[in-house]
């Protein structure tokens, strides 16, 4: 039985430790003839998908400026994370090919992650070669939401969701400090630390 409870609990650290933590913050355009653009509330979703090896999987769904349309998600893959002397991630991409609604672009990534996780802020988030626009210039300064805006992630995804704590109980609250799961009727999921 022991070990039935060991395992479980390894199981649901795994699972905790692959989801995409979702920051919450402004994000900066910059595109040249359409101007300068700030977007409050965005979303940036980050996941460490290769812990041996340091990767990332980073996007923004929806990526839109001016009066353009969405131009879709901006994702990029297997993005590579160095650890630093005190403890945050610095990650970086140079020149990712993206195909974006648009046509293909370049997008380069300058970013860091705090030593405890809760804040993302790029220093360098460039989108190349856009049709008509040229080189769109980003900027994005998000942290991790805390329960109390818990219903504004909740409702950006489905109206039917449970609550879990790392012990994998489902929980009818997310008051007490702690790392929380939540899982959406369509399957999807998003981890939040309530400090």
């Amino acid at each position: 039985m022991k070990k039935l409870c060991t395992l479980f609990l390894s199981l649901v650290l795994c699972v905790a430790s692959a989801l995409a933590t979702d920051y919450t913050g402004d994000l900066y355009i910059n595109a040249g003839v359409v101007g300068e653009q700030t977007q409050q509330g965005r979303v940036v979703s980050l996941e460490l998908t290769n812990e041996a090896n340091c990767l990332y999987k980073m996007s923004i769904n929806n990526f839109k400026f001016g009066v353009l349309p969405s131009l879709g998600d901006i994702v990029l893959e297997n993005v590579q994370g160095q650890k630093q002397t005190d403890g945050s991630v610095k990650i970086s991409a140079t020149d990712y090919s993206l195909t974006l609604k648009i046509g293909t672009v370049k997008v380069s990534l300058e970013a860091t992650v705090s030593a405890d996780g809760n804040t993302f802020t790029t220093q360098k988030l460039d989108i190349a070669d856009a049709p008509a626009v040229g080189t769109v210039k980003c900027s994005f300064s998000g942290t991790v939401p805390s329960t109390s805006t818990l219903p504004q992630i909740i409702a950006g995804d489905s109206d039917s969701f449970k609550v879990y704590n790392l012990a994998g109980r489902e929980v009818l609250s997310a008051d007490a400090p702690g790392v929380y799961i939540v899982r959406y009727a369509n399957g999807k999921t998003k981890k939040f630390i309530k400090k």
